[in-house]
């Protein structure tokens, strides 16, 4: 049984639309005739979903793999990838995707919490450098 499609949602939103280990942006890509395709990403499990799969032997229990806390979006090629290295590379590990998918998320979250009405003030400092005028003119300041 695989996850249903609410909590493949929560793994899409948590990860912004974008793939966990490239950030390539999964809701949409374009064919070489430029027709476009939608939904390119796959969600897929950090545990295995079963003992048979890439890697089946794992402490997460087999009624929570399918949480949206073993989920992790990922673009098609990563995907492939994240599952035969997790068959021959120790180090491309659980660990490993679940600090991958933390760390993205977070940042997802961060970005997205930032509200646009935030404003930017630039301070215009003038002085001397080395006994001669330093700072930056008006203009400078603006365009910076």
């Amino acid at each position: 049984m695989s996850a249903d499609e609410l909590t493949k949602r929560q793994v899409w939103v948590r990860s912004g639309g974008r793939c966990v280990i490239c950030h390539k942006y999964l809701l949409e890509d374009y064919l070489e005739d430029g027709s476009a395709i939608r939904q390119i990403g796959e969600v897929a499990h950090v545990a295995g979903e079963s003992v048979k799969g890439p890697p089946g032997s794992s402490a997460v229990l087999s009624e929570n793999r399918n949480d949206a806390t073993n989920l992790i979006l990922l673009c098609p090629n990563d995907h492939r990838g994240a599952d035969k290295r997790r068959l021959e590379d120790p180090l491309f590990s659980e660990e490993y995707l679940q600090a991958l998918k933390y760390s993205w998320e977070s940042f997802i979250k961060t970005v997205t919490g930032i509200a646009p009405d935030h404003t930017t003030t630039v301070l215009r400092l003038a002085g001397t450098v080395k006994g001669a005028p330093g700072g930056a003119s008006v203009t400078d300041a603006a365009t910076a």
